[in-house]
């Protein structure tokens, strides 16, 4: 199963849907977790976190077409 983080759009917005604790333990238990590409910059949460616990980041056009159930 894949799961999606998206970055928030809200002005002010900091938190992040997922932190890279909660990818890890979703990755061990064999999810495919795609996180945008700096969705949790504001939140302190680098790209390399995502990326060292297993996440495969996508860009934000990816994420729209997902949403759009292009993808």
């Amino acid at each position: 199963m894949k799961l999606l983080v998206t970055r928030q759009h809200e002005p002010h917005e900091r938190r992040v849907p997922m932190t890279p604790a909660v990818v890890k333990k979703l990755v061990a238990e064999g999810f495919v977790v795609l996180v945008e590409a700096n969705a949790g910059t504001l939140a302190h949460q680098d790209n390399e976190a995502y990326e060292q616990v297993g996440a495969q980041l996508i860009a934000t056009a990816q994420t729209m077409d997902m949403w759009a159930g292009k993808v």
